[in-house]
C-alpha cells in the first residue's frame, strides 16, 4: 500500500456547491466540496470554508450564507468562482451570474442555479487550518429544473469534474 499525499481526496468525489455571502461591497461567492448535513429536523448543515478566502470574513461578519446549488450546465463558472477572489472583482458580473433576492436574508442568490439553502450561523469553530461554520436552514427553495433535469456537479480532484450518468441502478 501507498500513503495518499493528501488524504482528502480518498473521500472523493464529492457534490460541488456555490455558497453566496454578503458584506460592504455587495454579495460574493465561492465554490466549496465542504457541505454537510447535521440534522433534518431542525434543519441544521455546516460548511468548513479557510479563513483565508474572502468569504470567510464576508460569514462570520454576516452570520448568513447561502447554499447554491449549481447543475452541471454551469461548470465553467462554478470553477471561475473558486479560482477568482471576490477581493479582486465581482464574479457575478465577471462571469455573467446573476443575482437575484433571497426569501428571508440580506444575502443574493446565484439566479442561474436550481435550489437554495438560505442559513444563519448558529455556531462556529476552528478546526485546523479551517472554520466550521454551523448553520440552521432558514428557506430552502428548487426551480423546475431541479426537479425535472438536475445533474450535480461532482468535484474528483483538481480541474476534473463530473455527473451522475444517464443510467441509474436501483436496487
Amino acid at each position: 500500500m501507498v500513503e495518499l499525499k493528501d488524504w482528502v481526496r480518498a473521500l472523493y468525489p464529492m457534490h460541488t456547491f456555490l455558497i453566496t455571502s454578503t458584506g460592504d461591497r455587495g454579495t460574493n461567492i465561492i465554490t466549496v466540496d465542504w457541505v454537510t448535513v447535521i440534522s433534518r429536523k431542525p434543519a441544521i448543515l455546516c460548511v468548513s470554508i479557510s479563513p483565508l478566502r474572502y468569504s470567510h470574513k464576508l460569514i462570520k461578519e454576516s452570520g448568513e450564507f447561502i447554499v447554491n446549488v449549481p447543475s452541471i450546465e454551469l461548470l465553467e463558472k462554478v470553477y471561475k468562482c473558486g479560482v477568482l477572489s471576490g477581493k479582486d472583482c465581482d464574479k457575478f458580473e465577471t462571469l455573467g451570474l446573476e443575482k437575484a433576492p433571497s426569501k428571508m436574508l440580506r444575502t443574493k442568490i446565484v439566479k442561474d442555479c436550481v435550489a437554495f439553502l438560505e442559513c444563519k450561523v448558529i455556531d462556529l469553530n476552528d478546526y485546523g487550518d479551517h472554520t466550521l461554520f454551523v448553520a440552521e436552514v432558514v428557506a430552502n427553495y428548487v426551480t423546475q429544473d431541479f426537479i425535472d433535469s438536475y445533474k450535480p456537479i461532482f468535484h474528483i480532484k483538481g480541474s476534473i469534474f463530473s455527473t451522475i450518468a444517464d443510467k441509474q441502478t436501483k436496487l
